[in-house]
């Protein structure tokens, strides 16, 4: 987590807004997975930051929601 954080750091990932007195803050949850190899030995830890979307309301906090996708014809 700490070599996750000091990345997000270092790149400059996001940065501290002030709080939107009518919008709903979104929080995040940290996600731990134990990374192995074809013989079950642990290879790496790794950890993510995952926002918990589901607090949000539609037409107070966002209004559409999209996905990008990339074709194959595209690229």
């Amino acid at each position: 987590m700490d070599k996750k954080l000091t990345l997000i750091a270092k790149y400059e990932v996001w940065d501290v807004v002030y709080e939107p007195g009518d919008k709903n803050i979104v929080g995040c949850r940290w996600v731990f997975r134990i990374k192995r190899d074809a013989n079950g030995k642990i290879l790496k830890y790794c950890t993510h930051p995952v926002a918990q979307g589901f607090t949000q309301i539609y037409g107070v906090d966002f209004q559409e929601t999209f996905t990008p996708v990339a074709r194959l014809s595209s690229i």
